[in-house]
C-alpha cells in the first residue's frame, strides 16, 4: 500500500501545470490528463461492444464482443497519475471515489461484473473559480467540488500568489535563465553559486523544522549544477526503491504516529462539541468532518514514503516526525482556523453551510425561549450580528428557504421549521 494522494490548490499562475508535468516525466509509470478534457469514464474505466461480424441478424441479439478499457487511473497502476485541472471535471466526480480510496475500479455494464486494480499515485492541481483564491471561503467553495472527493487527499497544500520580493526575485531569474544568452547564465550561475555558499555557511542545523530547512534549500539552489542528477538516475533511483524498499514502522515511529492521530481526533471531537454547546463567538468549528483512521493510515503511507526515499526497511522516529511536521505545514492554510486549532471541516474559511447551521441552531434556541416560530427579517438579521456571522441576509434567507428551514408566511416574515 504505497499510493499517494496530493492535492495543489491556489491561485492561477504559479506553475502548478508544471509541477505535475515534472513528476509525470520523472516517474518511472505515469499518466498525464487534463480535466477539463476527461470524464469519470476516461479517468477509471468504459465499457464498449464490437461491432458483430455476423451482421443484423446475431441470434444473441447484443451482437459483437464486450471490451474493457482502461482509464488512466488503471493505466497509471503502480505509478503516478497526475490531473490537471480537476475543478473542471464536466462529468460527475464521484467515479473517483473508489479509485482513490480502495484502490480499484469496479464496473458491472453489458452483462460485465468486474474489478480493475489502480494502485496508483494521485496528484492533482486545481484553480479556483472566481479566478483567485478567497481566503473567506471553504476549500470545496472556492473550486465548487464535492467534499467528499477532496477528503480523500492525504495532504492539501493552498499555494496563494503574496507579493515576496526574495521569492519573486528567483522566480525571475529562474524564467530569464531560459530565455538569455551564454553568457547572462553564466554570470547569473556564479552569483547564484556565491549565495549559496552563503547560505550554507549561515545555516546547517538539522533540527530546525522541516519547511525551514527546505525553504532554505529551496533558496540556496543554483543554476545546473554539476552535481544534480540526471534524470534517468532518479528515474531508475524511484522505480528500484518502489520494487524492493519496503519499510516498516518502528515501535517508536508508531508511537509518534498514533500520538498525532489522536492529538487530531481529540481536537475534532472536541470542535464538535463545543459547537453545540456554544454559540458566541461565532461557531468556526460546526460541522467539521470528523478525523477517521483514514487519516492515520495517510500519516503510514507518508512514513514508509519516508523511509523508501533513503531505502531503509524501517520507519525511524525522525521519519515520523518529520511526517507530522509535513502533515502540519498542509493543514496550516488548509484546516486551521483563527484560534489556532485544526478543524477538518473548515478547509481554509467559514462556509455558508456552517454559518447557515450556526444561524438555526440559535433561531431555535431563541423560538424555545419565546415561545413563537416567527421571525421579521430584522430580527434575524440581528441574530446573526449577535453571533457575527459575516454572510449577507439575502444569501442566508435564500440558502435557508431552499434546505426548508424557513417559510415565508408574508413580508419580511418566517417561519421557522425545524423547531
Amino acid at each position: 500500500d504505497d499510493h499517494f494522494l496530493c492535492s495543489v490548490v491556489g491561485d492561477p499562475g504559479l506553475g502548478k501545470s508544471q509541477m505535475l508535468r515534472a513528476a509525470a516525466n520523472m516517474a518511472p509509470r505515469s499518466v498525464y490528463v487534463c480535466g477539463n478534457t476527461s470524464t469519470t469514464a476516461g479517468l477509471t474505466v468504459s465499457v464498449s461492444r464490437e461491432a458483430s461480424s455476423s451482421g443484423t441478424g446475431s441470434s444473441g441479439g447484443g451482437g459483437g464482443n464486450v471490451t474493457l478499457e482502461a482509464g488512466a487511473l488503471v493505466l497509471a497502476d503502480q505509478g503516478v497519475c497526475c490531473i490537471d485541472e480537476l475543478d473542471k471535471m464536466s462529468s460527475d466526480q464521484h467515479g473517483l471515489l473508489e479509485a482513490m480510496e480502495q484502490q480499484r475500479v469496479s464496473v458491472a455494464k453489458s452483462g460485465v461484473a468486474t474489478s480493475l486494480t489502480s494502485r496508483t499515485t494521485v496528484l492533482a492541481a486545481a484553480n479556483p473559480a472566481g479566478g483567485h483564491y478567497n481566503r473567506s471561503k471553504s476549500v470545496c467553495e472556492n473550486l465548487k467540488m464535492n467534499a467528499a472527493l477532496l477528503s480523500r487527499f492525504d495532504l492539501i497544500f493552498i499555494l496563494l500568489d503574496r507579493p515576496d520580493e526574495q521569492r519573486d526575485q528567483l522566480i525571475g531569474e529562474h524564467i530569464l535563465h531560459h530565455s538569455s544568452s551564454s553568457s547572462f547564465q553564466s554570470s547569473q550561475g556564479l552569483s547564484s553559486k556565491r549565495k549559496t555558499s552563503e547560505v550554507d555557511d549561515t545555516k546547517s542545523n538539522d533540527d530546525e523544522p522541516l519547511a525551514q530547512r527546505l525553504r532554505r534549500h529551496v533558496r540556496g539552489l543554483s543554476h545546473h549544477d554539476s552535481d544534480d542528477l540526471s534524470e534517468g538516475i532518479l528515474r531508475r533511483y524511484i522505480e528500484y526503491a518502489r520494487q524492493f524498499v519496503h519499510p516498516q514502522l518502528t515501535r517508536a515511529a508508531a508511537k509518534v504516529l498514533q500520538r498525532q492521530y489522536l492529538s487530531m481526533r481529540s481536537q475534532s471531537y472536541s470542535a464538535n462539541t463545543s459547537a453545540l454547546s456554544t454559540l458566541t463567538p461565532f461557531s468556526r468549528r460546526s460541522g467539521s468532518i470528523p478525523v477517521t483512521t483514514r487519516n492515520l493510515e495517510s500519516l503510514i503511507r507518508l512514513a514508509q514514503a519516508r523511509a523508501r526515499m533513503e531505502l531503509r526497511e524501517q520507519v525511524t522516529e525522525s521519519d515520523a516526525l518529520e511526517v507530522v511536521q509535513l502533515l502540519q505545514e498542509s493543514l496550516l492554510d488548509a484546516y486551521t482556523d483563527e484560534l489556532g486549532r485544526i478543524d477538518t471541516g473548515r478547509k481554509g474559511g467559514i462556509s455558508l453551510a456552517k454559518q447557515v447551521k450556526c444561524l438555526v441552531v440559535a433561531l431555535n434556541r431563541e423560538a424555545g425561549l419565546r415561545g413563537s416560530t416567527m421571525f421579521t427579517k430584522r430580527e434575524i438579521q440581528q441574530l446573526m450580528m449577535k453571533l457575527r456571522v459575516s454572510a449577507e441576509i439575502d444569501a442566508m434567507l435564500d440558502v435557508m428557504r431552499t434546505e426548508c428551514y424557513l417559510l415565508l408566511k408574508g413580508p419580511q416574515l418566517y417561519q421557522l421549521q425545524t423547531a
